[in-house]
């Protein structure tokens, strides 16, 4: 299954640690508000990062998208 994440920060980090250790899972994306700190993320899970996140749902073929921002958030981007 493939997986993309909204966020970048703690909450992201462990989605993508628990994709990385699950077998046949695999994370493909990150899209953050913040370009250096999504690029800085995408670098270190060898991943492409994107500013929007409709742009990236609609380059990555994932799956499902984890929303890993602040709760007030959620609404907007799902």
């Amino acid at each position: 299954m493939r997986f993309a994440i909204v966020g970048h920060g703690s909450v992201a980090r462990i989605h993508a640690s628990a994709i990385e250790g699950t077998p046949d899972a695999e994370l493909v994306g990150v899209s953050g508000r913040e370009t250096k700190r999504a690029e800085t993320f995408a670098v270190e899970h060898g991943i492409e990062a994107f500013s929007d996140v409709a742009l990236m749902v609609r380059s990555v073929d994932a799956d499902a998208v984890i929303v890993a921002t602040p709760h007030p958030t959620h609404r907007e981007l799902a």
